[in-house]
């Protein structure tokens, strides 16, 4: 009977923990994915039910997993991967992400399964980018809503918790430069992340309210939902970046994607164990493919890599590769973390995703970042200001360019030495970066959206929080005193004037 009792009380304690968690993951590129799946399968190891919207989908079925796939956004996205010139692909691609809530909410599937009556949610998680109206599901399900920044720490998200004075400190990663800025450069920073914030709450959120209202009616506005996010997780760590303030609600857990190494193929194992002179790994990342790259640059690459003394592995999606030297190996697919982990790995050729960035941080093995798109730019710049990259332009990959990058690179110890540094410090912590993103997970459900952790700063405008309005009233005042004062001082020396008139006039009169 006891054991009976036991029993029940077990199940009901595993059944009131267990809770009901809408992930959607809009962003069409597997990179984020991979960031998305670790997040479920963390929550499923829990106990948790998952219902995950995403281009992207699990191989095999999954216990306590429903998965409603995007097919159509990931057929359009894939759709764009050949194009070789990287403006073409950024603008192309942002559209689709910057787009991305409405492609979701639009979606068949996402209309069949998502809006059911009774449909029940405890939590929202959301990816960052294009997610204005995706916050509506929160008011939909009456769920907080989580989001995930996978780009770490933006002013966007920064403003969105209330974080103040952003453009001196953390600029709009887009426009390629470090937070360390110089007089001239927090100018610009300033001129282009107010102009977007202006263009935000006049135009683009009000333009979003007619489409919030045709998905969710009776919802409150966008700038309302948007700006009433649970908690901020940034995928981003003080190891590999700059640190940077903070509110309650916005958490570090850069990292938490990064598995501890398995087992290499038995070729692959064979391959880096007997590359004595040390290993390059060379890998422009999920959205390039390395195919598609000119004739001209693929032969100059090779060129380059044909005067190493070290094995490259490059990942190259096509079989064929003309003019390939002996101590270099391609594949349409390599275990990128596990070949990092690999002591004969010197060197990561990388397009400098964060993804890819925090690998080579973890696994202390220094980059050559050739940024092609979005936040790789920015990624790579604090990389080299660092001291544990070098970057080489998309367009300029060559011969020449290859043989300086990877010379200085293995005959400098300083970028070795720094990047051992830096993987000391990200491996430094009290709890694993999964762990800890489990947990404020549960935290938010447990504590039913934990309000407190919310800054009093998040809930005032984009006006107030940057005290606009108070600098205004002083500008007022200062030009009403000043006025008052240029009155007050006009009178005076019109009364001097007339005095001296009048006593002039009075002795011309004595005189006469």
């Amino acid at each position: 009977m006891k054991l009976l009792i036991l029993t029940i009380n077990l199940f009901f304690y595993l059944e009131c923990k267990c809770s009901e968690i809408l992930y959607i993951q809009q962003m069409p590129s597997y990179s984020h994915y991979i960031l998305c799946d670790k997040i479920v399968k963390g929550l499923l190891a829990k106990g948790h039910r998952v219902t995950l919207i995403s281009p992207y989908s699990q191989k095999t079925q999954v216990e306590n997993l429903k998965e409603i796939p995007l097919t159509k956004l990931k057929e359009e996205s894939e759709a764009i991967k050949d194009k070789v010139d990287p403006t073409t692909f950024q603008n192309t691609f942002m559209s689709l992400v910057f787009d991305g809530g409405k492609h979701v909410l639009e979606d068949e599937n996402v209309q069949k399964e998502i809006f059911k009556p009774g449909l029940h949610f405890d939590l929202i998680i959301i990816h960052k980018f294009g997610e204005e109206l995706l916050t509506g599901l929160s008011y939909h399900f009456k769920a907080p809503y989580i989001l995930l920044s996978t780009i770490g720490q933006s002013f966007v998200g920064s403003m969105q918790v209330g974080l103040p004075g952003v453009p001196a400190y953390l600029p709009d990663f887009l426009i390629n430069i470090s937070p360390e800025m110089c007089f001239f450069q927090r100018l610009i920073n300033t001129v282009i992340i107010d102009s977007m914030l202006i263009y935000g709450y006049f135009f683009h959120f009000r333009k979003l309210d007619n489409d919030m209202q045709k998905f969710f009616p009776g919802a409150p506005s966008v700038s309302d939902l948007y700006f009433n996010v649970s908690l901020y997780l940034w995928n981003s760590h003080p190891s590999y970046g700059f640190s940077l303030p903070s509110v309650p609600n916005a958490i570090d857990v850069g990292g938490f994607h990064v598995s501890d190494p398995k087992p290499l193929p038995k070729d692959l194992k064979t391959i880096l164990d007997g590359a004595k002179d040390g290993a390059i790994f060379f890998s422009l990342g999920s959205n390039v493919r390395a195919f598609s790259l000119p004739n001209e640059t693929k032969d100059g690459i090779l060129k380059s890599f044909s005067k190493l003394k070290q094995v490259v592995l490059w990942k190259f999606e096509d079989p064929e590769l003309p003019n390939k030297p002996k101590n270099v190996h391609i594949s349409k697919w390599y275990p990128q973390q596990d070949i990092l982990a690999h002591p004969n790995v010197k060197l990561f050729i990388t397009h400098g995703g964060l993804l890819s960035l925090t690998e080579a941080v973890y696994n202390g093995v220094p980059i050559i970042g050739i940024p092609v798109f979005g936040d790789q730019f920015y990624n790579v710049e604090e990389a080299v200001k660092q001291g544990y990259a070098y970057k080489v332009l998309y367009n300029e990959m060559n011969e020449k360019n290859f043989d300086k990058a990877i010379g200085e690179m293995l005959n400098n110890k300083k970028y070795y030495e720094n990047m051992k540094e830096k993987s000391r410090v990200f491996h430094d912590r009290p709890v694993k970066p999964l762990d800890s993103t489990i947990y404020w997970i549960e935290y938010v459900i447990r504590h039913r959206g934990a309000p407190h952790l919310r800054s009093i700063t998040a809930n005032l405008s984009w006006i107030q929080l940057q005290l606009l309005d108070v600098y205004a009233t002083l500008l007022v005042l200062l030009f009403i005193a000043f006025k008052c004062i240029q009155i007050v001082i006009r009178k005076i020396v019109n009364k001097i004037c007339n005095c001296k008139s009048s006593k002039k006039e009075k002795t011309i009169k004595k005189t006469q």
